[in-house]
């Protein structure tokens, strides 16, 4: 629903609303279901394997 109010034509702070209610929901997401993990590891932004194509010479 907040990605609905993101894109359409309504006043600035309705959509500041939206983006704070979908910012807390990605939060609530990744506490409920990816506890253990990082935020990096979830969206992959840096890699800790020493064998992927990052850790390779």
């Amino acid at each position: 629903m907040a990605l609905f109010f993101l894109f359409t034509p309504i006043p600035l702070g309705t959509k500041s609303i939206a983006l704070f209610g979908l910012a807390i929901n990605v939060i609530a997401l990744k506490r409920e279901y990816f506890r253990e993990k990082s935020w990096k590891r979830i969206f992959k932004i840096e890699s800790d394997d020493p064998n992927g194509p990052a850790g390779q010479n």
